[in-house]
């Protein structure tokens, strides 16, 4: 989805949550839990369904879209390819048993920016599922493995991998009790003593990967420009810090950041305001001729 489809969608859906006519603010919270949508941490004011919405990745508002019979968007053209999306897709690859571990890693992943697609078929066949599982996996970035005892036997998880392998996209594999095997078996695979150390080794994998290092750190800039609260942006900022490769889309995205996002423009990172040291990170990128504009 591209960023003028994406806005069009959220303003469609708020005005839905917002009307009359919309569920009432409780069943509109389950359904946004139901649908994984990120729970903001240590909330601060504003429009709390703006929040979780603009935090959220495409699919899930999809998903919401499909449940309120919302048509707030064009069909795809064939120039919305996965190279113009700004937001990096990942394929969360598990089985129903841990399901609940597969929402927090996704819920995690979608704070830091970006889009993650969790795959709900396990053992059962259905049509549709399989129709949104197979798009997900034509348009995702990297797909990320978690290697729980059990995952080898699914019918569904090899495909997903294999998939993956014919894309020629990174596959990372979360060893969850159960080490790579098959085509990720030469792989070390990322550990974690919890989900944050895990979503931690996954984003240091697709770092060290050249074919998703810069599409993960453009999800930096948008989930900074997107932040919904303090907590979020000190969150964010540390990744922010770590880029070493700027574009004029995500020297844009953090620009606006600064202008018109308060969360942004007032919050503190140690002793210092986080604008004062993204001003520090931006101004050699600003006249670089990287990330100039063509007048």
């Amino acid at each position: 989805m591209n960023k003028r489809d994406r806005i069009r969608l959220i303003e469609a859906l708020l005005d839905h949550l917002h009307s009359p006519e919309g569920p009432t603010f409780a069943a509109a919270e389950m359904a946004l839990d139901e649908l994984s949508f990120p729970i903001i941490p240590e909330y601060e004011g504003g429009d709390y369904f703006r929040a979780r919405l603009r935090t959220s990745g495409d699919s899930s508002l999809l998903e919401l879209a499909s449940l309120y019979d919302i048509q707030a968007l064009p069909s795809r053209s064939s120039e919305d390819t996965v190279q113009a999306l700004e937001r990096f897709r990942v394929f969360l690859s598990f089985i129903s048993a841990h399901g609940r571990y597969a929402t927090d890693i996704k819920t995690r992943l979608e704070h830091l920016g970006f889009d993650a697609f969790l795959s709900h078929i396990d053992t059962e066949s259905n049509t549709v599922w399989q129709e949104n599982i197979e798009r997900a996996l034509d348009s995702c970035h990297a797909l990320v493995a978690l290697l729980t005892p059990g995952y080898n036997e699914s019918q569904w998880t090899d495909q997903e991998i294999g998939w993956a392998y014919g894309r020629n996209i990174p596959v990372i594999g979360v060893r969850l009790g159960l080490d790579p095997y098959g085509f990720i078996g030469r792989l070390q695979g990322v550990t974690g003593e919890d989900e944050e150390e895990v979503v931690t080794g996954v984003i240091s994998a697709l770092k060290r990967d050249g074919r998703s290092a810069h599409g993960v750190d453009r999800s930096f800039a948008y989930a900074l420009e997107a932040s919904p609260s303090f907590t979020a942006t000190r969150t964010i900022y540390p990744h922010i810090r770590a880029i070493e490769h700027w574009d004029g889309d995500m020297v844009d995205a953090v620009e606006r950041a600064l202008t018109q996002n308060q969360w942004v423009r007032d919050a503190w990172y140690g002793n210092s305001y986080v604008a004062q040291l993204l001003e520090g990170i931006l101004a050699p990128h600003r006249a670089s001729p990287a990330t100039k504009r063509p007048q």
